[in-house]
Order: C-alpha cells, then sequence, then structure tokens
C-alpha cells in the first residue's frame, strides 16, 4: 500500500484551489493553457477570454508561445505569478510531473515545450495527486516523469524542489484582468471598493474643498472693496543666462563614434548573443566596445539550474553561426558575438566644453535615474621609446601628455533601447554597456572628453567663443 504523507494544510483556504504556497510566496496554478500559433494576436485573445469566461490572462512568450486564462473562483488575483509558464520554461521537452508545495500537491504536463491545456492541475489530497498521475502515465509514453520517491513509481525521475524549480521568476508572465471584477478580485470586493472610494471623496470634500471653497467667497467679498491690479496678459520670461560653454573647432583631427548608433549596434550584439535557455538562468550580458567603436562584443552568459547540455541541442542551435558557444564544465555557457568592423559611425566632433559644464550635462541627463559615479582621470606621462613606422600626426602625438578626461559609470534600470540619445554628449566615449541579473541594473561606463591647455595641445585645435 502506497505511503501518503500527512500534510498540515489547515492553515491554507481549501477555496483557493488555484494558489500554490511555497514559503512566504504565493503562485498562481490550475489555468487554462492554449498554444499560439503566431505572434501575440489581440483579437485571438480577447475571443478565447470570452470563450473560456476567464476574469485573468497571461501570456508565455519565451521557450514556447501560449495563452494562459485565471478564474476569481479558483483565487486568482491580479500580478500573481504563473507558476506553469516558469516550470516549463526550465524542463524542456515533453514531460509530466507531480510536486510538493506547503498546501498540497502540483501536477504539471507540458508536450513538446507547450504545457498542456488540461495539464495545469492542483490538489489538497495526495491520494487524488497520485491517482491522476497514475492515469495520465498510462494514456501516453512520457519521454521523462517526475514524482516523488516515495511514491515508489518505476521509472520516475525524483520529485525536484519546488523552491529550486520556481526560484527564477524575472520573466515569468504574471496575470492581467480581463474584467472589471477580476481587478477588484470579485464583484463582493469590488462593490466594497467603490464604496469606501466614494466615502473617502465624500470625507475629502468635507474636510479639505468644502472649506477651501467657503474661504474662496471669503475672499472674493474682500477684493471687492480693494483696489483692482492688472497683469500683463502674456508674462515675459526672465533674461536668458548667457552661453558660457565653449567651442572648440578640431579639423579632421578628432573623431569619435555616435553613443546612439554605437548602442544601436550593441542590441543587435544582443538579440544575436541572447536566447531563452530552459532550464538554465542568465547571469550577465555586456557589450564592449572596441577599437573606438569600430568593433563591438557582444557576451552572454548563462548558469545551470536544472537539466543538461543535452536537453539544450535543439535550443543552442537556435544561435547564429556567427556566435561562439563556451562551455565550462557542465554549469555555465558563454555566448559570444564580435561585429564586424563598423564603418561610418565614426563623425568628427564640432565642439566640446569644458570640465564643469560636461559634468553638469552629465548630471542633467542622467542624475535622476539612477545612481552614477564620476571621476577624474589623468593619464600617465608618455613614453619616450617611440616606434619609428607610425605616421607623422600620430608620433607628435605620442610625445604629448594626453589631456585628463572624466570616467562615468552609470547603474540604471533603463535600457539601452531608451537611453540611447542621451549619451549623444559631445566628447563622450562609451565603453561598456552590461546587465547585472543580481542587481538587476544597466551598467554603462564612459570616458568623457573636455576642453582644456593639453586637450588643445594633444590635438592641435583652436577656440572660437560660441
Amino acid at each position: 500500500m502506497l505511503d501518503m504523507e500527512e500534510k498540515d494544510t489547515s492553515l491554507f483556504s481549501q477555496k483557493e484551489k488555484g494558489i500554490m504556497h511555497l514559503g512566504d510566496r504565493k503562485f498562481a496554478v490550475g489555468l487554462t493553457w492554449l498554444t499560439l500559433d503566431q505572434d501575440v494576436n489581440p483579437a485571438l485573445l480577447k475571443q478565447r477570454t470570452e470563450k473560456l469566461e476567464s476574469d485573468y490572462y497571461c501570456v508565455r512568450s519565451t521557450v514556447a508561445s501560449q495563452h494562459g486564462f485565471g478564474f476569481i473562483t479558483l483565487g486568482h488575483r491580479v500580478s500573481m505569478i504563473a507558476a506553469a509558464a516558469v516550470a516549463a520554461d526550465m524542463l524542456v521537452g515533453d514531460w509530466h510531473g507531480v510536486f510538493s508545495a506547503d498546501n498540497g500537491w502540483w501536477y504539471l504536463a507540458v508536450h513538446s515545450d507547450n504545457i498542456a491545456p488540461g495539464g495545469d492541475r492542483f490538489f489538497f489530497s495526495e491520494e487524488q495527486a497520485y491517482n491522476h498521475f497514475m492515469e495520465q502515465a498510462s494514456l501516453y509514453n512520457w519521454p521523462r516523469s517526475y514524482a516523488p520517491a516515495t511514491w515508489n513509481i518505476e521509472d520516475a525521475n525524483p520529485e525536484i524542489p519546488l523552491i529550486k524549480l520556481l526560484e527564477d521568476v524575472t520573466q515569468a508572465p504574471v496575470l492581467k484582468p480581463s474584467t472589471l471584477d477580476a481587478i477588484f478580485g470579485g464583484k463582493k470586493r469590488r462593490n466594497f471598493v467603490l464604496f469606501i472610494g466614494v466615502l473617502g471623496i465624500i470625507t475629502l470634500f468635507s474636510a479639505a474643498i468644502l472649506p477651501a471653497m467657503i474661504a474662496k467667497e471669503k475672499e472674493k467679498k474682500e477684493l471687492a472693496v480693494r483696489p483692482q491690479i492688472l497683469a500683463p496678459a502674456v508674462i515675459t520670461p526672465p533674461p536668458k543666462v548667457e552661453d558660457t560653454k565653449i567651442a572648440v573647432g578640431f579639423g579632421a583631427n578628432l573623431k569619435l563614434p555616435k553613443p546612439s548608433v554605437v548602442l544601436h549596434f550593441c542590441n543587435i550584439g544582443f538579440s544575436m548573443a541572447v536566447k531563452p535557455l530552459p532550464g538554465w538562468s542568465m547571469e550577465s550580458v555586456n557589450c564592449n566596445i572596441l577599437l573606438e567603436g569600430k568593433k563591438l562584443q557582444t557576451q552572454a552568459q548563462w548558469r545551470k539550474k536544472v537539466g543538461s547540455l543535452e536537453m539544450l541541442k535543439q535550443y543552442l542551435r537556435r544561435f547564429d553561426q556567427a556566435v561562439q558557444l563556451d562551455y565550462n564544465g557542465s554549469d555555465i555557457i558563454k555566448a559570444s558575438y564580435v561585429s564586424k568592423e563598423l564603418n561610418n559611425i565614426t563623425l568628427p566632433i564640432e565642439k566640446i566644453y569644458n570640465r564643469e559644464e560636461q559634468i553638469k550635462i552629465l548630471y542633467d541627463r542622467f542624475g535622476n535615474l539612477g545612481k552614477m559615479e564620476i571621476a577624474d582621470v589623468r593619464p600617465p606621462p608618455p613614453d619616450s621609446g617611440l616606434s619609428s613606422n607610425i605616421n607623422r600626426f600620430a608620433k607628435e602625438q605620442e610625445t604629448l601628455q594626453k589631456p585628463p578626461y572624466l570616467k562615468m559609470v552609470l547603474y540604471t534600470r533603463t535600457p539601452p533601447k531608451v537611453l540611447a540619445p542621451y549619451f549623444d554628449v559631445p566628447g563622450l566615449k562609451l565603453q561598456n554597456v552590461s546587465w547585472s541579473l543580481r542587481t538587476m541594473d544597466w551598467i554603462y561606463t564612459a570616458d568623457i572628453l573636455f576642453d582644456s591647455d593639453l586637450f588643445r595641445a594633444y590635438y592641435k585645435v583652436g577656440q572660437n567663443a560660441q
């Protein structure tokens, strides 16, 4: 006889048939899943929502494209994470399994990376979960199965702990409301919230707006006996502060790649090197700017959560042949893409500002976007031992002291596609763009040239007042 686990579920509501508890987290389970044959189609989503009479929906768009539908009657609520999508992205192929949660047992069935329409089920009874698992096992020849070790099922893999399977939820779809009742979690809650809202408005009106209206009427009466002061129809702005910035003429001695164009090619590199790998968690991505912007190297790194390299073969084929894949043992995968030489992105610099103005521009543009660090850098003295195999201008430059510059590091949640035009600051040279899973921050590193005596001497430039 099967030895069933005695699990205390008295602390959990038996009415929440679609909520799975895992520590202090709640996940939405028991969703109905339908496959998408094309990109997200709003008309199809609306049609399915109405046909199923669902209260919530979510869109899975990583390893596979699917719609998931939830219901108030199952306890689903807005912004809950769809657990099935996370697990199906981690374990690829065809499989089914039962996993133990704090308040019951969760069954999930996946066919060719797609969650089966009725494959997302939750049971409060272990016996019911066992019976359902055995029934499904008899209907289909599953390549892989997962079940609690205590069930002693032949050819079944040991159960994977949910805390590991559902650890990475950074790209997990969440439930969104498809009805007004769903926003509040039900009609009763909606009516209660609306009642509280109306009551709050009345209270606010009585406490603040009504006294203000009375005071305004009193002020009108007082103004009736005061002399009237007429204001001009158009208010003249204060005089504009004279622009003290300095524009310097360069000739052809200084050309820099346009930062927004560099970021555009970084984004192309990201699309080449970054692909979803089920069972593996992306740790970092970065774009290194090489040869003064003439080449870019984009890299991405994943670490194994569950599964194996053998399970990833079909997904690794999705990478372009230009992407180099490296394997560090069996736990880390690195993808690296080096662009071809980029032409026509290096342009002559028409103007540059002094140090104080450059710092002011940087704070005006990036000061409210996250954490920014700015440091002064003074290059070391030039090396006197010069090669004769360099052109005259380069040789002259090597004998001169390189000018000081600013080093900026920006930590922000704003991605490159949004920030690209912000970096088009005269004299700014992007060095690296990276993203960290640990902090969820984008990190931008740049060098910023500024006008100085050493700068003019090094680049052989003059100056004109702007």
